[in-house]
């Protein structure tokens, strides 16, 4: 009750706080994530970014990235890959952790990365079937470098997303059949490529200097 405001990266986590705690929501005031709008500034192109990474010129590819893959939800892409079935697709993770003894050659592990931008360039979609994430910045990461995201509904980043159209959303991490349905969907034709600039768009709402403005005026006030 002392608490004069409360700031918010999404409406996932003011719904948790108000549920929790009672808090009012007429105090939250929601300040998305942001990342600079030069982002992507000097990241190699996708044929350059392929051949870095060593993979094939032409196939889909799914990029992943994050620590922490139990609640990333890395288990369920990996399943939501095999089960989309598309030829020549990879999934291509990023991040620390110890890759399943039963991958499969379609999913390509590169390990900790320093930057992920290449693996951002050499990919067609991102998707992360989180268990939970307030909002995630590897996902606005994603939509910097015009990648269509696909995610659950437990990710804050959710809600900056167009259905079908910047990315799409399953209900849950474990929705196996649906994340597979968005791979499948996001690989017909040049799909995901012309998606690119929709998902730009989203920095619009989600750039550094908005979130550092907002905040400030909210302090001040």
């Amino acid at each position: 009750d002392h608490t004069g405001a409360v700031i918010v990266n999404s409406r996932l986590v003011a719904g948790e706080i108000e549920k929790m705690f009672g808090y009012p929501r007429e105090r939250m005031h929601l300040v998305r994530n942001g990342i600079p709008a030069d982002f992507m500034q000097g990241a190699p192109d996708k044929a350059e970014a392929r051949r870095q990474l060593g993979l094939p010129q032409d196939g889909f590819v799914a990029a992943f990235a994050g620590t922490g893959w139990k609640r990333k939800g890395l288990r369920f892409a990996i399943a939501a890959m095999r089960l989309a079935d598309i030829p020549g697709a990879r999934l291509v993770v990023a991040g620390r952790g110890k890759p399943p003894a039963d991958r499969s050659p379609d999913t390509v592990f590169l390990g900790p990365v320093g930057d992920v931008r290449p693996l951002l360039s050499a990919a067609d979609v991102f998707i992360l079937p989180t268990v939970y994430d307030p909002f995630s910045n590897a996902c606005l990461e994603a939509l910097a470098a015009g990648l269509p995201v696909i995610t659950t509904a437990a990710n804050g980043c959710a809600e900056v997303l167009r259905e079908g159209i910047s990315g799409s959303v399953v209900p849950r991490a474990n929705d196996v059949q649906s994340l597979a349905n968005a791979l499948r969907y996001w690989s017909i034709g040049q799909r995901a490529s012309g998606a690119a600039g929709e998902c730009r768009a989203v920095l619009a709402e989600c750039s550094l200097e908005q979130n550092v403005t907002r905040t400030l005026e909210i302090l001040e006030a």
